[in-house]
């Protein structure tokens, strides 16, 4: 469980951590008890969660903070390229990273 100690099963977690994931809610991952300011780490969730379920959170975790970068946006290279591109304001230029 969180510091906040609000006690749920691993299943119920497993599920929590899913649906949030799914809803594209990754990057922070509160307590399910109502009115908690508490947050998952990515240690909690990497015990929680399964192999599959984790790597999930982590892509979540990578396109949230892609998306919300105003430095960052994704390649887009119609032959689906997955990098991720910089871009530096001071010259213009644009960076694969």
């Amino acid at each position: 469980a969180l510091w906040c100690e609000h006690p749920y099963c691993r299943a119920c977690w497993a599920q929590y951590i899913a649906s949030a994931v799914q809803q594209n809610r990754a990057r922070r991952i509160g307590c399910p008890q109502p009115a908690c300011k508490a947050a998952l780490s990515a240690a909690e969730v990497r015990e929680l969660a399964d192999d599959e379920l984790f790597a999930r959170y982590r892509r979540g975790v990578v396109d949230a903070y892609v998306n919300e970068s105003a430095q960052l946006s994704w390649c887009k290279n119609p032959r689906g390229c997955e990098g991720v591109l910089h871009a530096d304001a001071a010259d213009g230029t644009v960076a694969c990273g």
